[in-house]
């Protein structure tokens, strides 16, 4: 089974992800939620910062652990993330 790497241990944020994972792909996966710290400020200010901060995230959770094919990390503020890693205006709510 494969398994998803959620860089949060929020259940909000862990169900979300299954849930998604689960409307998008027919395989079936493990899920497992790891504290890692975003190193940005706790409350960003802007779309960058929290980008930045979820990549951050990403990347301390998968230190340590070997190669990972699938990685999840949900931001509590709306940023729009356009195809190619391009960023659009987005909404700063």
């Amino acid at each position: 089974m494969k398994k998803v790497l959620i860089a949060s241990r929020n259940p909000v944020k862990i169900n979300a992800t299954k849930k998604a994972f689960e409307e998008v792909f027919t395989d079936r996966f493990e899920f497992e939620g790891v504290s890692a710290d975003s190193l940005v400020s706790d409350q960003p200010m802007s779309n960058d910062e929290t980008l930045k901060g979820a990549t951050n995230r990403l990347q301390v959770a998968a230190r340590g652990r070997g190669p990972v094919r699938r990685r999840a990390c949900a931001a509590g503020k709306a940023c729009d993330i356009l195809p190619g890693g391009d960023r659009g205006g987005g909404a700063d709510t």
